[in-house]
């Protein structure tokens, strides 16, 4: 039975330490799908799960690596025992969230396996919330530090939209 390898997020924007755990984990596995999905309980989220999928493509990523929305995902019934789930940490405060985040995908999916890597200390301060949040204030920052520079064009055109 071919096991195969998730790395499910809201990845609203997917961000430099995103893609650098989406690689890592292809040194691990031999192909990645990488699945944008919604989480209510995240604030802000400017963009659809297929407009995450789309952003992805601001990154040069290797061809075993597929981005799929969760509904395309569903969509391949694959089952459960055969998923291992990807995740990255950024700090120890993660672990708690994890854990939850862990025995919620069994219980509601029957997903048992994970995989978690730790962030490179150079991404451990990114997150998607805090650069929608820096992007929505106008923030004077070096975005390309935390995203591809493509999205960041594409966030303050969608927040430009949405204040009309």
């Amino acid at each position: 039975m071919k096991q195969v390898a998730v790395y499910p997020g809201t990845f609203c924007p997917p961000t430099l330490g995103h893609a650098d755990i989406a690689r890592r984990a292809l040194e691990i596995f031999s192909e990645l799908i990488i699945i944008c999905s919604d989480n209510p309980h995240k604030i802000n989220n400017i963009f659809s799960p297929e407009e995450r999928k789309e952003l992805w493509r601001c990154y040069e990523l290797p061809k075993e690596i597929e981005v799929l929305t969760l509904n395309e995902f569903i969509a391949k019934r694959i089952e459960a025992k055969r998923i291992i789930m990807i995740r990255g940490i950024r700090t120890e405060d993660e672990f708690e969230y994890e854990k939850t985040v862990m025995f919620l995908n069994k219980k509601d999916y029957g997903i048992d396996k994970f995989a978690y890597l730790i962030s490179d200390e150079k991404y451990q301060e990114i997150s998607s919330c805090k650069i929608r949040t820096a992007v929505l204030n106008k923030d004077n920052c070096d975005f390309s530090k935390f995203v591809s520079p493509l999205i960041i064009p594409r966030m303050q055109e969608k927040l430009f939209q949405s204040k009309r």
